[in-house]
C-alpha cells in the first residue's frame, strides 16, 4: 500500500461478531474490549484525494 492509500476494515460478519460488529472503538474499550486483528476483514482499499480527510473518505464509500 502506498502513502496516497487507504485500507477500510470492518469487523467480520459472523454471528460471533454480531454483537459488536457496529460499536465504536470508544465503546469496546469502556467495556473492557481489545482489538485484535483477526476478528477484521479488509472491506476496500483506494486512493487518497489531495486534501481529503478520514470524514471525506467515508462520504465518499457511502455514496457507493
Amino acid at each position: 500500500m502506498s502513502t496516497s492509500q487507504c485500507a477500510v476494515y470492518q469487523v467480520k460478519d459472523t454471528s460471533e461478531y454480531r454483537d459488536v460488529r457496529f460499536r465504536s472503538y470508544e465503546k469496546l474499550k469502556s467495556e473492557g474490549r481489545t482489538v485484535q486483528i483477526e476478528n477484521y476483514q479488509q472491506v476496500y482499499i483506494g486512493r487518497i484525494q489531495p486534501g481529503e480527510t478520514p470524514a471525506d473518505i467515508k462520504t465518499r464509500l457511502q455514496k457507493q
